[in-house]
Order: structure tokens, then C-alpha cells, then sequence
């Protein structure tokens, strides 16, 4: 009896050092679990994660127990990644939320239909510009919380446009035509190129495209809009007197722009306002430039002298184990947060969508590096007449066809023979 008495209480000891060892597990996990939460985001350069990182400071007020992780990596490696994923229904190592440019979007919303998150519910879509809402919205939903506006502006030497006997008024609301006027007395009075173009490239005929309200596709964002696309056409005829004008300097390719931005090479620069980053660095330069509406094509009545190039928006992976938490950080940030945009737009430059954004103090701030125009207010009030268009899924694959088009018709092809036959290889291709 004492043996068994004995083998009692030993295996009641063990029952209860059990007990008091799952109780401690139990207690370690419920501290675990209440303690920080980590949200995970893909984006690329400093000036997205500069804006990650305000985010991060501002939802802290909200919940201090999270982290913010931003992953650094190219704009074709997200889209290669997610695009892989979202194929194998293989969601390891996915970000909670990625930022995705506003031209590649589509490619995921009718491609891979439920992967990522609509807008979430307690953000008003009739907030943003119609512009950057048309972008993401596929099938009657909006998916995503817009971010920055890529609205097209002409950054100009305003030295060198008084040097070839120009002024300031001289360079409101363009025509294409009289910007080649203005170039060819640059060139002759300054010795300066008015522009440069990089024949690999052909972001100017996307814009001038843009200015007029068309696409690559037509507005039903799929079918093919090559042959018989008048604002293509123009913009590509516009894009050959640039060159054949002698005022545009050809070189190999964006980097080589934005080195002769940067070296005063160049009068000119079409492009998105987000290159005023690039600029404010050169204090040598300072009240040395201005900012102005881009061109339109008198030819084409649509055209008007806005369009956009570039622009992003962040979007929630809706299979993410934190995809609850990323709709709550977006809602309260990028979402919905005026005081946040304000100073974003004071740190970065960043010209937020919120169309409420443009009442903000930092918005009216004179910027002397140039000659005190508020760049950010023009920005802001350019983006609201961007005219909206569905880029369709294959943007950058059906330009690429188009180039090939364009180097022919440069090389002496007839215009519409050349269009006729990228149009059967964008079908093909679709």
C-alpha cells in the first residue's frame, strides 16, 4: 500500500508541475500577444519611406505598440513578386501592404480578382481626385488608399528663357508649337538645348497622349487603341518636330536627363512633379527656376495642359495575417489624415490626392529656390484637372510595341502603316 500510496502523489506532482508549466506557457503567449504588432511594406526610394515613417509617428499616437517595416526594393521586383505569388496562392513572405504605381494596377485587379483589399470602408473615395480614383477602381469597387499625385509639369530655367527674350507670362498655358518657337531662340540666344529626349523612351508621347484624354486602350481599359488613336498620332508627330527641330538633345536614356536637369544643360524638363526633389539639392541654382503648366496639342481640341506621369497608391494584401491592422494604419494616415499631408508635403514635397489637402498652410508656401512660387499649391490645383483614363492592364507592354512603331516612323515609315501593325502586335499580345 505505501508503494502504491507513493505512485499516487508522485503522478499527482507531475499533473500539477504540467498544470503550472502550461499556465506559464499560456501567460508568456498572452504577453507576447500584447505586445507589439508589426506591419510589413513594400515600396521603393527615400521618399516613400520617409512617408512610411511619418505614418508610423502619426498612428503611434493612436497605437504606440507597432512597428512599421519598409522594405526597399524596385517597382518590377513588387510586381514580379506579387504577381508570382498571387499565381501560386503562396502568401509567405508577403508584405501586409505594397505601394504600386497607379499605371500597373489594373494588371492585378482583373488578373488575380480578390487579392488585394478594396478601399477600406471608412475611406471616402469622393475625397481624392477623379483622376487617381478612375486608376483603381475595377468592377464598380475602388481597391487601395491613393497617395501621391505624379501630375506632368515643365520645370524651365527662367534665366535662360529671359536670355532668349521670354518672360515668365510668356510661358503660361503653352502650345507645343510656341514651345518650339521659344526653343529655337534658347538654342540660338543661350547656346542650350531646350530639351532633352531619350529616344529609348517615350514617356513624352504618354504625356502629350494624356493631355488629350486617351490611352493605349480605350475606355473600357482593354481594347487596343493604336490605329486609329488621333492623340497618339499627334503626340507622335509632336514628338518627331522636337527633334527634327533642333531644340531637343537626344541622349541614351532617364539617367542622362536628369543629369542635364541637374547640370543646367538643358532649359527645360517635362516631366512628373515628383523631380523636384531632384532639383532643390542645387544651391547654386536657387531662383534660378520655375514651374509651369506642360504644353498642350493645339491640333487635338482635347488636349489640355495637364496630364500625369507616375503616381502611387498603397494597397493591403487581403490575405496578410495583418491586413486588419494595414486597413486601420491606411484609414488613419494616407486615408484621411490632412495634418499628416501637410507635413509630408513640407518635408518631401509630396502633393498628397486629399482634396482637402490643398487648404493646408504648407501648401501656400513660397519656395525660393523658385523665386518664391508656390509650387506645391500649383501642383495640387494642376492634379485636379488631370483627365481621368483607365490605363488598362498592359500599359508598359503595349509602350513598349509602341516605341518599336515610333523608331520606324522616325526611320521614315508611314505613320499609320507603322501604327496598324503595332495595334495587330498589341492585340497579340494581350
Amino acid at each position: 500500500m505505501r508503494v502504491v500510496k507513493s505512485c499516487i502523489l508522485f503522478v499527482l506532482l507531475i499533473c500539477v508541475l504540467c498544470a503550472c508549466s502550461d499556465n506559464l506557457a499560456d501567460n508568456a503567449d498572452e504577453a507576447g500577444n500584447s505586445g507589439r504588432k508589426t506591419l510589413t511594406v513594400w515600396g521603393w526610394g527615400d521618399f516613400n519611406a520617409n512617408a512610411i515613417e511619418t505614418a508610423k509617428n502619426y498612428y503611434a499616437r493612436i497605437d504606440p505598440d507597432i512597428d512599421v517595416i519598409f522594405e526597399t526594393m524596385t517597382q518590377n521586383e513588387i510586381i514580379s513578386k506579387l504577381s508570382i505569388a498571387f499565381s501560386a496562392r503562396d502568401y509567405d513572405g508577403l508584405p501586409d501592404i505594397a505601394l504600386v504605381e497607379d499605371y500597373s494596377i489594373q494588371s492585378f485587379l482583373r488578373q488575380f480578382p480578390g487579392e488585394l483589399r478594396p478601399m477600406p470602408g471608412n475611406v471616402n473615395a469622393s475625397d481624392f481626385m477623379e483622376c487617381k480614383i478612375r486608376a483603381l477602381t475595377y468592377d464598380g469597387s475602388v481597391y487601395g488608399v491613393p497617395f501621391d499625385s505624379g501630375v506632368a509639369v515643365l520645370f524651365y530655367r527662367s534665366d535662360y528663357i529671359a536670355e532668349a527674350g521670354y518672360s515668365t507670362e510668356d510661358m503660361n498655358e503653352l502650345t507645343w508649337d510656341k514651345f518650339i518657337e521659344i526653343g529655337e531662340a534658347v538654342r540660338e540666344k543661350t547656346g542650350k538645348a531646350m530639351m532633352s529626349i531619350a529616344p529609348s523612351e517615350i514617356e513624352q508621347i504618354r504625356l502629350m497622349m494624356h493631355s488629350a484624354g486617351k490611352w493605349y486602350v480605350e475606355d473600357d481599359g482593354k481594347t487596343v487603341n493604336l490605329v486609329n488613336n488621333d492623340a497618339l498620332k499627334a503626340a507622335i508627330r509632336t514628338y518627331i518636330r522636337l527633334i527634327d527641330s533642333g531644340i531637343a538633345m537626344q541622349v541614351a536614356d532617364y539617367t542622362y536627363k536628369t543629369n542635364d536637369l541637374v547640370d543646367g544643360v538643358v532649359a527645360t524638363m517635362p516631366g512628373g512633379c515628383w523631380r523636384v526633389n531632384q532639383l532643390i539639392p542645387i544651391s547654386d541654382q536657387s531662383g534660378k527656376w520655375a514651374v509651369t503648366k506642360i504644353p498642350r496639342m493645339s491640333e487635338i481640341e482635347s488636349s489640355v495642359n495637364f496630364a500625369s506621369i507616375g503616381g502611387s497608391s498603397w494597397h493591403i494584401i487581403d490575405k496578410s495575417p495583418g491586413a486588419d491592422l494595414a486597413d486601420d494604419f491606411l484609414t488613419s494616415t494616407f486615408g484621411s489624415n490632412i495634418e499628416m499631408m501637410n507635413e509630408l508635403g513640407g518635408r518631401i514635397n509630396a502633393v498628397s490626392t486629399l482634396k482637402t489637402a490643398g487648404s493646408q498652410p504648407n501648401y501656400a508656401r513660397n519656395d525660393e529656390f523658385f523665386g518664391g512660387q508656390q509650387i506645391l499649391k500649383d501642383f495640387f490645383d494642376w492634379s485636379l484637372r488631370v483627365p481621368p483614363v483607365d490605363y488598362g492592364t498592359n500599359t508598359f507592354a503595349i509602350e513598349k510595341i509602341v516605341q518599336e512603331a515610333v523608331q520606324s516612323i522616325l526611320q521614315g515609315a508611314d505613320i499609320d502603316e507603322a501604327l496598324a501593325i503595332a495595334q495587330v502586335k498589341a492585340e497579340a499580345a494581350d
